[in-house]
């Protein structure tokens, strides 16, 4: 797990002028790739997923829910500032579907 960290540490060291222009692009990069890998799995259990109705459907944006209120509250709590706090439950959120996976 440390491995794409040290990665990025090194690149950032010996080319930070390639970082520096990629960087605007990983918030981006970040969404799509949950996207594809959550929509992956998503399609390969559709069936299932459709078969069950709200039954499973329900929990499961109710996490995402509950992951964004639990982020941004955390962020508040430990005394960071409302755009702060709002990255923080909006990531929150998003990553229990990749984690979820």
């Amino acid at each position: 797990f440390l491995i794409p960290m040290a990665a990025g540490m090194a690149i950032k060291k010996f080319v930070p002028k390639v970082v520096d222009v990629l960087m605007p692009l990983t918030p981006v990069l970040g969404v799509l790739s949950t996207c594809a890998l959550v929509g992956s799995a998503v399609a390969q259990s559709a069936p299932v997923i459709l078969a069950e109705g709200i039954r499973l459907q329900l929990p499961c944006m109710l996490i995402h829910v509950f992951g964004a209120i639990a982020g941004y509250w955390l962020m508040r709590l430990f005394r960071q500032d409302e755009i702060t706090s709002r990255t923080g439950g909006i990531e929150t959120s998003m990553k229990s579907s990749a984690l979820g996976f």
